[in-house]
């Protein structure tokens, strides 16, 4: 079946986006997932997800894409996600369409399994 897995991102807790951007910014969005079936617990996933962003100079950004990976679970419906996001965002100050690519390291725990 498909979850729906809302979220937070804090891009402020980073190292890479001050060092690097030097405009780190913090977002919320969702993800629809569907997950593989498996013979144990753990999980392959495949999906979409939608953002919304504002960074340190108040810019809002708009992205959307596609993400998929494994799904480590654990008692109590904890869990860690490690896989990839790709797609694109839209810088609402720069008016200007990017594309992009990153690693997902993620934890969060899961309800009503």
């Amino acid at each position: 079946g498909l979850t729906v897995a809302p979220h937070v991102r804090v891009g402020y807790a980073g190292l890479i986006p001050w060092v690097v951007f030097n405009n780190p910014d913090i977002g919320v969005g969702t993800s629809v997932l569907g997950f593989f079936p498996a013979a144990g617990n753990n999980r392959i996933y495949a999906g979409g997800f939608a953002e919304v962003a504002l960074n340190y100079d108040q810019n809002v950004i708009v992205a959307a894409g596609a993400n998929a990976g494994y799904r480590f679970r654990f008692p109590g419906g904890r869990y860690w996600n490690v896989g990839g996001f790709a797609g694109m965002f839209y810088d609402t100050w720069w008016e200007e369409l990017y594309f992009f690519g990153m690693v997902e390291l993620a934890w969060g725990k899961e309800f009503g399994r």
